[in-house]
């Protein structure tokens, strides 16, 4: 089958690489490859990729490709079903004989939801979908594949025994000829080239420092606390400063929570939380 792999358009600075579709223009600087659709465009013969937000690219830009495909894999998650939704409507408008399938966290888990939900949407794969997507490309019938949900010929869905884990990693294909194939590797640096590409290596030392910062002002604020107490104590002699010491520990473990909780949230936004 005449494959197209897609991460669908969407509005301005709506991450399409990254697993869960984050706002570029928040906690994100950077677009991710789309490694989950890139690996089954990897399998799949003659196949192309397209992964329209970090390319500029409008709905009206790419639906010439719907035209001349037999098959269409987009990648979904939670906050942009419904606009996926929407797009595979939209292809079917143009092409009706095309069939349109899904992949991403939120139709692994909810399958049937998702097949209900999305009329247009022929198929989804669940887990381990990138051998699932071959086996529908390859034209294998619906009924033998493995991890497959479907809506069948009388309009029931049907869900099919799940595929297996996969063990040997190596089975996978190397994504970098689709990214050199399909992709345009500039637009993968986008919050880290504004305003202006010469501020490239500040923007990169501003994401490495910000993690240490925190770790510096954790120890300076805990490190005040023991000062404090080092000073009321020679002052005031041993049992004084015992409440004092009390309070310092409180303080400390708060102070380690918060700062951990900054930590994390700085680090996911860096780079991209992967939706769970």
């Amino acid at each position: 089958m005449r494959t197209l792999f897609l991460h669908p358009p969407s509005f301005d600075g709506y991450d399409g690489g990254a697993g869960a579709r984050y706002q570029m223009k928040r906690e994100v600087r950077s677009f991710w490859y789309p490694t989950w659709l890139a690996q089954p465009a990897a399998l799949v013969e003659g196949s192309k990729l397209i992964d329209a937000p970090p390319h500029d690219l409008s709905f009206e830009d790419i639906q010439s490709e719907f035209k001349n495909r037999d098959l269409v894999v987009m990648h979904t998650s939670t906050p942009s079903f419904k606009s996926d939704v929407r797009t595979a409507e939209m292809i079917k408008a143009i092409n009706p004989d095309i069939k349109i399938g899904f992949i991403g966290a939120k139709v692994a888990v909810e399958p049937e939801k998702s097949l209900i939900a999305g009329r247009a949407v022929d198929f989804v794969a669940r887990n381990e979908f990138d051998f699932t997507v071959k086996e529908v490309a390859d034209g294998k019938p619906w009924s033998e594949i493995k991890g497959l949900s479907y809506r069948n010929r009388e309009g029931v869905i049907a869900h099919n025994e799940d595929r297996e884990i996969l063990q040997d990693m190596d089975a996978l294909p190397w994504v970098t000829p689709v990214y050199k194939r399909d992709l345009t590797v500039e637009k993968y640096f986008g919050g880290y080239l504004k305003p202006n590409p010469v501020l490239l290596p500040l923007n990169v030392l501003s994401e490495i420092t910000r993690s240490f910062s925190l770790a510096v002002r954790l120890f300076g604020n805990i490190m005040s606390d023991d000062l404090v107490l080092a000073i009321v104590l020679a002052l005031a002699g041993l049992f004084v400063p015992i409440p004092f010491m009390a309070f310092a520990i409180l303080v400390g473990l708060v102070q380690a929570y918060i700062f951990t909780v900054l930590a994390a949230v700085y680090i996911g936004g860096g780079l991209g939380v992967i939706e769970k």
